[in-house]
């Protein structure tokens, strides 16, 4: 298995970076995280669209996408199954908030990672996260390099809790730490709107394409937590876990249930979610 954080940046074997590079400094840039599978990206066309879209977003160059799918097969080839992660960072510049050039470094690196099978059909427990997400957020449905949000969030508990679910200041269920949010309710599907704040997921897209092509209703909607605790299923989705269903939320119960189960294995069907 790869040691974790092999890399290659701007098409080199390394893991230097310009120590001016504003990524670092101001946290100026993107990243996506998926899954490789024998060198292959699960789900590239989607990380691509989204990553160009921040791009466009943030007036950085995107890179080329060739360069980044040779990295990914030369760092993950040999690997059944990995997490890749790509950074696209604005270069260095001189100092201040204020860019002077549209110029990126790239990054791709590789982490050991395996199909997280038991969680995906026993469930995994959550809880209620108490710092609230900013809003509203310009960055708001990107996936950029600054996630001290998370960070300060994930630091509100310990195992057995693998999640931790975050609202908005007016009380709204937003997302997850590194997760959006499902809800199932008379077999009909439910998520919350990310407009002004949230990471418009992958995994979220892909699940919401999924259930329209096989006839399970899907709302984009605000939801409370009561209308979470009132659900007869709670998931939860990222490129690596696929689906994750929550069978504890800060001691409230729920089942692992049939909708969770029929959408992973669409997803597993169509190769948009690794499997062992």
């Amino acid at each position: 298995m790869r040691q974790e954080g092999e890399s290659i940046v701007n098409g080199q074997r390394t893991d230097a970076l310009a120590i001016g590079n504003r990524g670092l400094h101001y946290g100026d840039g993107l990243f996506e995280t998926l899954v490789a599978a024998k060198g292959q990206p699960l789900l590239w066309d989607r990380h691509w669209q989204r990553l160009a879209q921040g791009c466009e977003r943030l007036d950085l160059v995107l890179p080329a996408p060739g360069a980044i799918r040779a990295a990914i097969a030369e760092l993950a080839g040999a690997e059944p199954f990995c997490a890749v992660k790509i950074m696209v960072t604005r270069a260095a510049q001189a100092r201040g908030y204020r860019p002077s050039g549209r110029g990126t470094d790239w990054i791709v690196s590789t982490h050991p990672w395996m199909p997280p099978t038991e969680e995906r059909h026993a469930g995994v427990q959550a809880t209620w996260c108490r710092l609230r997400l900013a809003t509203p957020n310009a960055c708001a449905g990107m996936k950029t390099l600054n996630r001290l949000e998370q960070v300060l969030a994930q630091r509100e508990w310990k195992p057995p809790v693998r999640e931790g679910l975050m609202q908005d200041p007016q009380g709204l269920v937003i997302e997850g730490t590194m997760s959006n949010i499902f809800v199932a309710k008379a077999g009909g599907l439910a998520t919350p709107p990310l407009t002004d704040c949230g990471i418009a997921g992958v995994m979220r897209a892909a699940v919401i394409d999924a259930a329209m092509r096989h006839a399970i209703p899907v709302s984009i909607e605000p939801l409370t937590r009561a209308r979470i605790e009132q659900a007869d299923e709670l998931f939860l989705t990222n490129s690596l876990i696929g689906i994750w269903p929550v069978r504890d939320l800060a001691g409230h119960a729920f089942d692992v249930g049939p909708v969770s189960q029929r959408l992973l294995a669409i997803l597993q069907a169509q190769g948009d979610a690794a499997f062992s």
